[in-house]
């Protein structure tokens, strides 16, 4: 995770740190968490069925994200996807929402 910038959205849902905020609504950018799922790599689905994740878990992770719930982890790769981890779910969706990884 190099050249990662991590933040911990806290219980006042300030940021601990100057990753990358999510998204204003209405706004714009290549570094938006997404706001839906649009599709699940293999290697997700895969996570997915091996740790017992279903697809309302992922979309659960991903409106924490979007909501700034308290507790959620989210951390910008440079690598171009966001780093989720939410109520031991953790997953790695792009700004246009392809799920590349979900597990526990």
């Amino acid at each position: 995770m190099r050249n990662s910038k991590p933040f911990v959205l806290t219980a006042d849902r300030e940021a601990a740190s100057s990753a990358p905020a999510a998204p204003v609504a209405g706004a714009s950018s290549e570094h938006e968490i997404p706001e839906a799922v649009t599709g699940y790599s293999d290697e997700a689905r895969e996570d997915m069925a091996d740790d017992g994740i279903s697809e309302a878990d992922v979309e659960r992770v991903l409106t924490a994200a979007r909501n700034q719930e308290a507790g959620v982890e989210v951390e910008w790769e440079d690598d171009g996807y966001w780093e989720i981890e939410f109520q031991d779910i953790d997953i790695d969706i792009t700004p246009e929402g392809m799920v590349l990884e979900a597990d526990r």
